[in-house]
C-alpha cells in the first residue's frame, strides 16, 4: 500500500483519490490566477513518508524519468501532459507524471516543470513518492501506479502541425530537445550500469589490498578509529567463571564430555547461532567477531551460551559488508580461507567459524592439525560422503540423542564451512535451518582445508588452540588449499 504523505509549506492541497486518478488540481488552481499565460510557481509540496530502497540508484532513475516527462509534456503532448514509468530493481518501479495548464506556451511549461523538478530534493529526497503542485504545473512520482495507462497514452498524443514557419522552427527545437534528453538518458544508464558493475565486483571478488599498513603504531591507530572498545572487563570474566576455575570447564576434559547431553549441545548450538545473528543483523551496527571459537563461548548456570572476547571484532556501517586487512589475527582451525590467505573478512567469515564450532560440539573433538592424523573437517567430510553415520555419532552422548537432529546439525555445519563464501548461508538462514525440518537443505560442497607448513605444525602440536597476530607479509601465509569431491547424494538429512 502507498505510504502516508507529509505536507510542506503553502496551502493544503487534497490528495487525488483513487489509484488511477489523474491530477484534478490544475483547473481549480488556474482559476485562482488573474493573468493567463504567466508561469506561477506558488503552491504546495507533498511527499511519501516511507524511504526508498537503494536511494542512490533510485535518485538516478528518478532524475532520468523526470527529464523525459518534462520534455514530453512541454514540447510533444497536445494536452501538456506526460506520464511514464522506469524500473529501479526487479520489484521496484517508479511511476511519474508531469502536467502544465494549457494556457502556458511550450517554453513556459518547460520552465515551470523544471522548477518543480528542481524542488524534489528539497522535500522528497530519498522518499518513495512526492508531489510538487504549483498553480501552473505539477509533477508527481510514486512506487505505486496512480494513473490510468491508456488514458495517459491518449493525453500524450502530439499536437497537429499547422504547417507554418514558426511551427517548423518549433519542430526543429523540439527534435533538438528530445535528442538532448535521449542523450542524457543514455549517459545516465551507462553511469548506472558502471556503478552497479563496480559495486558487484567489489563485493564478490577477492581483491588485493590497496595499501599495506606500516608498523604496529599505524595499525593500532586505525583499529581505534574503526571500532569502539568491545572488551569484557576482567573482573566480569573472573566473576562469571569463579576466577577461571577448572571445575567450570565443560566438554574440554574427556572425562566430563558426556556431562553435556545432546539436548544441551543442541541448545548451545542454537544459542550461538542466535547470538551471531544479532551481531550481524539486529544490532545497530554490523559486528564481525573474527575470533569465534570454543574458548570464547561462556555458559551460564542454565547452560545458555554467551559470545565473549570481542578484542578482534570489527564494526561495519549499514551499507558495508566486506573488509580486508594485511594484519591477520585469529585462531588456526577457525579462520575462513579467504581471511587466512587474503585478509578478506565479512559476516561469512564468522559463519565459517560457527560451522567449525558446530562440528566440534557434535563430534566432541577440536579441529586441530596433528601430523599423520586427520583434522576434524576432513573426518566429518569423509564420513558424510561415505554415509558412515555411526562414526559421526560416536562422540555424541546417547542420552536423549536424536540421530536425525544430529545429522541435520552436521549438514548445517558442513554448509557453513564451504570454501566459497558465497555458498555459505547467512546466519538468518542458519537459524531457520536448525529450527525447521520442513526446509530441504542443499548438498554441501567440500569444506576448505588449509595445509599448514611443517614449522607451524610443530607449534600447533604444542598449543592445540593458538591465537595468531602476525605482521608478516601475507605471501608467507598463502598455503595451498585442498578440495575433494563436491557432491553428496547418499546422505540427505530431513
Amino acid at each position: 500500500m502507498p505510504g502516508q504523505y507529509g505536507q510542506g509549506h503553502g496551502h493544503q492541497v487534497p490528495r487525488p483519490e483513487g489509484r488511477h486518478a489523474l491530477l484534478r488540481l490544475l483547473p481549480a488552481a488556474a482559476r485562482q490566477r488573474k493573468l493567463l499565460g504567466a508561469v506561477d510557481v506558488r503552491g504546495s509540496l507533498l511527499w511519501n513518508t516511507q524511504n526508498a530502497t537503494q536511494p542512490e540508484l533510485f535518485r538516478l532513475q528518478l532524475g532520468k524519468l523526470m527529464t523525459n516527462l518534462t520534455a514530453t509534456a512541454a514540447y510533444v503532448s497536445r494536452l501538456k501532459f506526460a506520464a511514464a514509468a522506469v524500473e529501479v530493481a526487479p520489484l521496484v518501479t517508479i511511476y511519474g507524471m508531469a502536467q502544465c495548464t494549457r494556457d502556458l506556451d511550450d517554453d513556459g511549461c518547460d520552465r515551470c516543470l523544471r522548477t518543480a523538478v528542481g524542488a524534489i530534493p528539497k522535500c522528497c529526497e530519498g522518499k518513495q513518492g512526492g508531489q510538487i503542485n504549483y498553480r501552473t504545473c505539477s509533477v508527481r512520482f510514486d512506487v505505486e501506479p496512480f494513473y490510468n495507462a491508456k488514458a495517459a497514452e491518449a493525453a500524450m498524443l502530439p499536437a497537429p502541425s499547422p504547417g507554418s514557419t514558426g511551427s517548423d522552427r518549433r519542430t526543429v527545437r523540439t527534435a533538438l530537445l528530445v535528442s538532448i534528453a535521449v542523450a542524457v538518458t543514455l549517459l545516465v544508464v551507462v553511469l548506472v550500469a558502471l556503478y552497479i558493475r563496480k559495486r558487484n565486483r567489489k563485493l564478490h571478488r577477492h581483491a588485493q589490498i590497496a595499501s599495506a599498513r606500516h608498523g604496529d603504531d599505524d595499525y593500532e591507530e586505525e583499529e581505534m578509529r574503526s571500532s569502539e572498545s568491545l572488551l569484557y572487563d576482567l573482573s566480569t570474566l573472573r566473576a562469571a567463571t569463579d576466577n577461571f576455575s577448572e571445575e567450570n570447564k565443560l566438554g574440554e576434559d574427556p572425562a566430563r564430555q558426556h556431562e553435556l547431553r545432546w539436548g544441551q549441545r543442541h541448545k548451545i548450538i542454537e544459542g550461538i547461532g542466535r547470538g551471531l545473528l544479532y551481531l550481524h543483523q539486529d544490532s545497530r551496527l554490523t559486528i564481525i567477531h573474527r575470533d569465534l571459537k570454543a574458548s570464547n563461548i561462556l555458559l551460564d548456570k542454565d547452560m545458555n551460551p554467551k559470545i565473549s572476547d570481542f578484542g578482534l571484532a570489527k564494526l561495519f556501517d549499514v551499507d558495508l559488508s566486506v573488509g580486508n586487512t594485511s594484519h591477520i589475527a585469529g585462531t588456526y582451525g577457525y579462520m575462513s580461507p579467504e581471511y587466512a590467505l587474503h585478509g578478506i573478512f565479512s559476516a561469512k567469515s564468522d559463519v565459517f567459524s560457527y560451522g567449525v564450532l558446530v562440528l566440534e560440539i557434535i563430534i566432541g573433538r577440536r579441529n586441530t592439525h596433528v601430523q599423520q592424523s586427520e583434522d576434524l573437517l576432513s573426518f566429518v567430510w569423509r564420513c558424510w560422503r561415505r554415509g558412515s553415520i555411526s562414526e559421526l555419532l560416536d562422540g555424541c552422548p546417547t542420552d536423549g540423542r536424536q540421530p536425525q537432529e544430529v545429522l541435520r546439525c552436521v549438514h548445517v555445519g558442513l554448509l557453513c564451512v564451504q570454501e566459497d563464501p558465497q555458498l555459505r548461508p547467512g546466519m538468518a538462514s542458519v537459524v531457520i535451518m536448525l529450527n525447521s525440518r520442513s526446509i530441504t537443505l542443499p548438498a554441501p560442497t567440500a569444506p576448505a582445508f588449509v595445509v599448514v607448513p611443517r614449522h607451524v605444525v610443530a607449534a600447533v602440536d604444542d598449543v592445540p588452540e593458538r591465537s595468531i597476530d602476525s605482521d608478516a607479509p601475507r605471501e608467507e601465509a598463502r598455503w595451498p588449499s585442498i578440495n575433494y569431491a563436491s557432491s553428496v547424494s547418499d546422505l540427505e538429512p530431513r
